[in-house]
């Protein structure tokens, strides 16, 4: 999310500058996917569908970046590279802003990147939108359905890439507000916390692995960076 600096700072934006190449990288990403969500859903339903289909798709691919900075914030190209992942995950299904943006605000919050401790209306934002995720899961699938072999799949993926990335190692980067160092076991944190979502959201069948499949591609990015940096 694209943010200034605020005189009350809060635990949940972070400022995002176009001039840096990997923000500017998330920016034009998100704007493809946005664009080729508009088209695709015009030509298979309104204009609702239209703007439903470019705000997950757009949305999903800021979501994988974004929730990949968290849980590898010294490399970059982890985030880079859960771009193209959840562009991949797509054949499930279009992602769910709520549940993609709660995923998001959850692990930012337990990795401590901002620097700043949760304020009341920090925890009332996100109760609002781990209800609006809850919402958009009944919307979308039953609890207790049965997953599907593709989307049991992409569960089992997010479970093993998880364990692959524990424990997190040290960390080079500071908070965004105070320069101070950010713990590796807070990355370890948001890491288990990212992967829960998944697990929860698998509850709700495909339709639930979908709409966080993002999180599933950050996962799954910062898996693969870390086995080739070995």
């Amino acid at each position: 999310m694209i943010t200034l600096e605020s005189p009350v700072p809060t635990a949940l934006a972070r400022t995002l500058d176009p001039a840096v190449p990997s923000n500017a990288l998330a920016l034009g990403a998100t704007a493809a996917g946005a664009l080729a969500g508009l088209v695709w859903g015009a030509g298979r339903g309104g204009p609702l569908r239209a703007v439903r289909t470019s705000v997950g798709w757009g949305g999903g691919a800021f979501a994988a970046w974004a929730i990949a900075r968290e849980l590898d914030p010294d490399h970059p190209s982890t985030a880079a590279l859960a771009i193209p992942l959840t562009a991949a995950g797509l054949a499930l299904g279009t992602p769910s802003p709520p549940v993609t943006l709660t995923t998001l605000l959850a692990a930012r919050t337990a990795a401590g990147t901002v620097g700043v401790a949760l304020r009341r209306t920090d925890v009332a934002v996100l109760a609002l939108l781990g209800g609006g995720a809850l919402a958009s899961l009944s919307r979308r699938g039953r609890v207790g359905r049965p997953l599907d072999a593709p989307s049991a799949g992409v569960a089992l993926t997010a479970a093993l890439a998880t364990a692959t990335t524990l424990p997190a190692r040290a960390v080079r980067s500071r908070t965004d507000v105070g320069g101070r160092p950010i713990q590796a076991a807070r990355i370890g944190t948001a890491r288990i916390l990212a992967a829960a979502t998944i697990g929860l959201c698998a509850l709700a069948g495909r339709p639930g692995v979908a709409a966080n499949t993002p999180a599933v591609a950050a996962l799954v990015a910062t898996a693969v960076a870390r086995l080739s940096r070995r």
